[in-house]
Formats: structure tokens, C-alpha cells, sequence
């Protein structure tokens, strides 16, 4: 079990249930007959509470279901262009999509079951890549204030 400090607030609530609600449903290896059809994205902007929100849904969920945080997928020299304010052109966006949706599939076929995938997706074209790849993904928005999102962003980082 997660170890919890406080109770979660009704909106994590709300998010985990839908997830789980989501997840639950869907057929889980060897029933499935896709890959798509045994994931679910949560996706939202940065602060907006994705990984915890993903990390509640995956204790509560019943059924075989693992997670994966696409962060991994982000290249070192992304990440410091970021930092910088550059951000990647299409075509880079388009190789990093690919990327990431190799690691998902590769993750789906040697673990088997659902996988409840967090990334931030804020840019349409890295959701089309995925919806292409994965066309039966159930996708849940993690909306967040960017009030909300800013502050969380600030005591991450300290």
C-alpha cells in the first residue's frame, strides 16, 4: 500500500476512481486483443498531479496493472533545452514520440496486463503519435489550475 500522509482530496478521488473504473474494464492479457486495448494515458500539465494521481490508481486497482512515466523517455538534451526555454521542433517531437511509443509497446508485451501511462502530452502532435499507435487507449485529462500546477512546480524543486 501507498503510505499516506493526509487523506486525498476528493478531486484525487474522483481521477483514481475514473482510472480505476477505466483500467478495470478493459480486457488484460491473453483476452485482449490489442495492446491499445490495455492502456490508459493520464496526461495533464506539469504540476498537475500525474504521478501521484497515477501511483493512488495503480494501488487500487485489482486487475494486472503496471505504470509507466514517459519522463524516462526524455532525453538529456531535451530536458537541458527545456531548462533553457528551447523547445524540440516537430521532427524532434515526432522521434521522441516514436521512442516513447516503442517503450510503452515493449513494456505491454513482456509484462503483460494494463498499463496507466503519465506523461504530459501538452502538445497535439505527441497525442496524435500516440493515438496512431495506440488507437483503443482510454486517454484521462489531469486539468489543474496553473496557479495549482506553478506552486506544486516551485516546492518540487525547493
Amino acid at each position: 500500500m501507498l503510505p499516506m500522509r493526509r487523506p486525498l482530496p476528493p478531486w484525487v478521488c474522483a481521477i483514481v476512481v475514473a482510472a480505476r473504473l477505466v483500467v478495470a474494464a478493459r480486457p488484460v492479457a491473453p483476452l485482449a486483443s490489442s495492446a491499445s486495448e490495455r492502456l490508459v494515458v493520464l496526461f495533464g500539465r506539469a504540476g498537475a498531479g500525474k504521478t501521484t494521481v497515477a501511483d493512488a490508481a495503480l494501488e487500487l486497482v485489482e486487475a494486472p496493472c503496471f505504470g509507466l512515466d514517459l519522463d524516462c523517455c526524455v532525453p538529456d538534451w531535451m530536458r537541458d533545452n527545456f531548462n533553457k526555454g528551447i523547445y524540440p521542433t516537430l521532427e524532434e517531437r515526432a522521434a521522441f514520440a516514436a521512442t516513447a511509443c516503442d517503450h510503452v509497446a515493449a513494456a505491454l508485451a513482456a509484462r503483460g496486463g494494463a498499463c496507466l501511462v503519465s506523461f504530459s502530452f501538452v502538445n497535439e502532435d505527441l497525442r496524435a503519435h500516440f493515438r496512431a499507435r495506440f488507437p483503443r487507449a482510454a486517454w484521462l485529462l489531469l486539468d489543474t489550475p496553473p496557479r495549482v500546477a506553478d506552486e506544486r512546480i516551485r516546492r518540487r524543486e525547493g
